[in-house]
This record gives structure tokens, sequence and C-alpha cells, in this order.
């Protein structure tokens, strides 16, 4: 089939609704390319490919979609970690047959309201949740690392045909791809959107985009004098800026009144002092947030704000049901909006992967009150070889959920030369890896861009100019030097090591360059670095983990110190974001370790040591891998 129209395209694929699930379909100049050997997102076999041309500086190019016939989705590359067509036709097994032409009376209407039952059957897993969610039932359910939670959660929204649904998503991106799938009697809306109508009294405060200084805050609310502490002084900015992180703490926060529970902790500032600087900056968090109330405040308002006073209000949601989706990581203040609601409750996610909790977020499927509690361990995202790297994480985390990988894809583990995404636990190995691809010659896109690492190089270029930065990281310190000697010997300064040694080792001009050269879009990249709280969410074909993954420090009798479970969450995620091939070099160090606590086990009397040193689960060592048992046979490289 030659060049035509979306109508045409969605006739010989027998998909007629390609204008939901890529806007720019509606598009005239589309044109059928090949049918490939290729799973979708889902685990699919086959996908359509259709391209379009379109001139860019001269150059003529051509987007590209990749349309899976089984889900009856369009995606992009990018869905896939594909940078160019070329990855696209390597990663396939070869081509499949030419779609038949299907009557166009069979093609599936546009409407929303008349989108198809998925055509894929539901596996016994999401069959148990969709019969509970029938029942009516209050539900937990936690879905693995690529277990489908979205699309059991479609599954759920049209068994509940009928009723009024509501899908509350984490984030906008995962709502408008919610909103694409799911029917239309399901509502998708993040918790912002749905305190949306509450806006109305302050929407011309909140259009108004103008960035507001730390100086104005302070002029605003009336700070005219800093504070002296032991080490350092703080400025009038300081100060404001505290009183408005007090003030975002608490829009997250279940509570009714602002107290020194939302006070945020400051690097370089012991809790003593942070309790002085309590009588200080609470009386102003409170001016601020009387001002956010007011209709005619001076204060920026934003999103959080306005969802908090909608929350106070005590909303009634209008629905039958609610679906709350990374439950995992929920705001308190919207976990006791939903618990207050008489509707039937959902609640989603994966307790190991909670990443947020110290920014507030609660587990909110831990302690909910739920008539049945049923989990997704079936991962469509990777085979056994990832699944088996992703449940050593588990049984460190201590939890009993192991995954099942895809039985349809031959995922491996072992070293990739030139993987699809890099993962790093701090921003400064993101920053390195950064480096090392650049000096590779090849272009690097970083998750989140540079913008957070600009600003905090250049905080640190201020204090080696002997300033003082507004950066809320450094602010408390009024020299490099200080610094320097914070994180050589002070417990607390161990997460700013790694900038410190980042910019002791190449300079602050270094890294601003480096921030410079970064690939506009992860689709001009070559390679996506990210660190590992980012990349969740996300999942690349090629996976390497970097080596700023540390070991726990050994106790003062030289013994293995205990693992902490964030940092074995943490490793959970960063190991399945893999589909293909997994390379967990940065992560080796943990068959040592383990070897080290199996050994400690013979060893009752050591002090404060219990299984719970390993997440609930003490090892053995006739059940501890070597290292090169995981490296399975595979490529050794992804181009």
């Amino acid at each position: 089939m030659e060049e035509g129209s979306v109508s045409e395209l969605a006739v010989l694929w027998g998909i007629a609704d390609c204008t939901l699930a890529v806007p720019r379909f509606g598009e005239p100049g589309w044109s059928y390319e090949e049918t490939l050997l290729l799973a979708c997102p889902k685990g699919h076999s086959t996908v359509h490919v259709a391209r379009k041309p379109f001139e860019y500086n001269g150059k003529r190019l051509r987007y590209v979609a990749l349309i899976c016939p089984d889900c009856a989705h369009a995606y992009e590359m990018r869905d896939f970690a594909f940078t160019s067509y070329a990855q696209v036709r390597n990663a396939s097994s070869g081509r499949g047959p030419r779609p038949q032409l299907v009557n166009a009376s069979r093609s599936r209407t546009t409407s929303p309201a008349n989108r198809s039952r998925p055509k894929y059957e539901p596996t016994a897993e999401q069959q148990a949740v969709i019969e509970a969610a029938r029942a009516g039932k209050h539900l937990v359910v936690q879905a693995g690392a690529g277990a489908g939670k979205t699309s059991t959660l479609e599954l759920v929204g049209h068994a509940l045909a009928g009723q009024k649904v509501a899908y509350i998503a984490y984030n906008r991106v995962t709502k408008d791809e919610a909103s694409r799938r799911f029917p239309s009697h399901v509502r998708c809306a993040t918790a912002h959107g749905l305190a949306r109508r509450f806006l109305q009294r302050y929407r011309h405060r909140l259009d108004n985009t103008q960035r507001q200084r730390a100086e104005d805050q302070a002029r605003i609310l009336g700070i005219n004098q800093g504070v002296g502490l032991t080490k350092t002084a703080l400025f009038p900015r300081d100060l404001a800026r505290m009183a408005m992180e007090t003030v975002t703490l608490y829009c997250h926060s279940h509570d009714t009144e602002i107290g020194p529970q939302h006070l945020p902790r400051q690097v370089g500032i012991t809790d003593d002092e942070l309790a002085y600087l309590a009588e200080t900056v609470l009386p102003f968090a409170c001016r601020a947030w009387a001002d956010l109330r007011s209709t005619d405040g001076q204060l920026k308002f934003e999103h959080d704000h306005n969802f908090k006073m909608w929350a106070l209000s005590g909303p009634r949601l209008p629905f039958d049901v609610i679906m709350l989706d990374e439950a995992q990581d929920t705001n308190p203040a919207l976990a006791a909006v939903i618990a207050a609601q008489s509707s039937q409750q959902i609640l989603v996610g994966d307790s190991n992967q909670q990443l947020y909790s110290w920014r507030g977020a609660v587990d909110a499927l831990e302690n909910w009150h739920a008539e049945e509690r049923l989990t997704l361990c079936q991962s469509w995202r990777f085979g056994e070889a990832i699944a088996a790297e992703a449940n050593l994480w588990l049984g460190l985390i201590g939890t009993d959920m192991r995954l099942i990988g895809n039985p349809g894809l031959n995922s491996t583990v072992g070293r990739v030369h030139r993987p699809h995404a890099v993962l790093c636990r701090t921003n400064a190995e993101a920053v390195r890896q950064v480096m090392e691809v650049l000096r590779e010659g090849r272009r690097p896109a970083l998750v989140g861009g540079g913008e957070a690492i600009k600003r905090l190089a250049e905080a640190a270029q201020q204090l080696q100019r002997g300033k003082q930065p507004s950066h809320r990281e450094l602010f408390a310190f009024r020299s490099w030097a200080e610094l320097q000697d914070y994180v050589d010997n002070d417990h607390g300064g161990r997460d700013l090591r790694p900038l410190v040694d980042l910019v002791d080792e190449h300079g602050v001009e270094t890294i601003l360059d480096t921030v410079d050269h970064l690939a506009h879009s992860e689709d001009d990249a070559d390679v996506v670095v990210s660190t590992a709280h980012k990349s969740k969410g996300r999942e690349w074909d090629t996976v390497t983990i970097a080596n700023d993954f540390a070991e726990p420090a050994p106790d003062n009798t030289g013994r293995p110190g205990p693992l902490p479970p964030a940092a074995a969450m943490l490793a959970y995620v960063a190991v399945t974001r893999a589909r293909q091939r997994l390379d967990p070099a940065g992560l080796d160090w943990i068959f040592d370790y383990l070897k080290q606590l199996a050994n400690q086990r013979s060893t009752p009397s050591h002090p404060g040591y219990t299984t719970a040193s390993v997440g609930g689960r003490g090892p053995t060592a006739a059940h501890i891998p070597r290292p090169r048992d995981r490296y399975t046979a595979g490529p050794q490289c992804a181009e």
C-alpha cells in the first residue's frame, strides 16, 4: 500500500482508533512500510510500521510509528528506547506477513465510548483482580516490575462498565496514556487534576508563570534579618526558602495545621540548630500559607497549594470506584482524601519500588484497609535471566514476592559494551557517565535534563569564590574548604561526597561544558543516562548499571554492615529497567557481601546481627550464585 490517509491505514490494519493512539495519525501522508517480528511493550510479537515524510533544516526525514495489531495501540520508537529505525530493524527477528485488508465495516469506531475490550486474555493473576473488583471489594494489588499493572487496571475498567470510575495516575504522562486506552466511563486524572474545580478562585494566580526569587519571597514575608548558627549564618532569602519548603511539605501531609514536623532538613545544619530555626521559620511559613490562601496574595501560587486547600475542604468524589496507581509513593494528603470516600477503592503499586519516602511519600499499600490483597508476579518486560536478577534483590528487601520472567523473551545478563541506557545512583556519577560517552564521540541524553546539575555546579563555584550560594543543598556553607571538611568528617555529609569528588576531580567549568553538550532529546541521543530514581517507570532494551551503587560499609569490627532496604529497593528498580540484556556490573559486590553474611550466621553472638541485615532472609553459602553464573550466553554488545 502506498501513501494514504489514516482511514486507509486503519482499514488495512483493522485499527480505527489510530488517531487516539498517536494524534498525528490524523494528518495525511502516512504510508505502510513493513511488518516486523518485534515484541511490543506488552509482549505481543508483531508490529506494523508506518512512516510519514517531513523536512527539517533542509533535510528530508520521516516520522515512524510502530503499531501493534494485537493491543490496537500505536507506539513511537522512544517507547521501545530506539533512537533510529536501524535499531528497530536490528532488534526485530525478521519480517512478518503483510497485513490483510479487512472490511471497513469491521473496523472499530474511534469513539472513546465504544473502545473495545483489549484483545489479549487476562492471566490467572489478572482475572483474580478483575473478579475481586467486580465483587466490589476494597483491593490492594502488589504488581512487580513489568507485571502489567496498567493493562490490568484497563481490564478492570472494562469489567466495571456502567459504573463511574476514577483512575488516579502518578503523573501527567501516565494519565495521558491511560486516557487513550481506558473506556470512557473511566475518568483519568492526576491528583492535581482532581482538585481542578477548586482552582477557579485562584486561576489568575496560577496562570502567572513568572519566576519568583527567594529575595522577593523574603520581602513579601517581611523577613528583614538573618539568623546566625554555630558555623554559618542564614540570610533572609534562606529563611524565605525554608518557609516555602515548609509549606510544600505541609501541603503533601495529611495534617490540618503547619507544624515543626514540616520543617525541611538542611544539609550542614544539626538537629539542635533546626529546632532553634523552627522558632523563626514556622511563623513565616504560616504567614506564607495565609498569603497563598488569599485570592489577592503575592507569593507564587502552585498546584500543590490548590490541592491542599481542596483536600482540607473535605471533598466528596463523584465516583463509584477509585483506582490509585503507584500507591507505594502516595502523598499522605491524597491518601487521606481517598480513604475518606465511600467508594470502592483499588490501590495498585509495588512496595518494593518505594523511592520517595525521603520526600514525605508513604506506602499506602502497606496499611490500607483492604478486603483482599492480590499480586501480579508475571513480568512481561523481560525473560527469566533478568527476573532472577530482580528476585535476588527482592529477597534482600525481605518481601515474599518473586517475579516470573516472560517465557517469550530470551533476556540475558552479561556485559554490554554499548548499552541503550546507563543507570546511576547519584547525579555526580551520571555526569561522569555523560563525560565518558562524549569521550567516545557519542551523543548522550540525561533523563530530566541537566539544569539541576548545572545549578548545583554553579553553587559549588560560588563557594569556591568565597560567596555563600543560594542553592538549598549548599547555602549552609561559607567556603568550599568548609564543605570539603564536612563531607570528610561528618556522617551527614555522605550524600554530598559524590558532588565534592566530582568538582575536585574535573572542575566546575568541565561539568558545565558537559551539560551544554547533552542531546536535546532522547531521540537524538546514542545513549540515555539516568539516575535509578528517575528511571522508575522507564525501560530500555539494554541497560548497564554504573559502579556508584556502593557496598555497605563494614562495622567497627570489620564485619559487613547491614544493607539498607532503600538501597536494595533502588537496585531492584535499576535491574528491572532492561528488556533484553542487563549488565549489572555496578552491583557485582553483592555476591562477596552475601558470602560474608553467610559466614556470620555461625556467629550468633555478633551484636545487632539478625536476618534483617539482608531484608529478613539470612543467606546460606549454598544458595549464593557466583558472579560468572549470571553471565549467560548472548550478544556481548548492543550497537
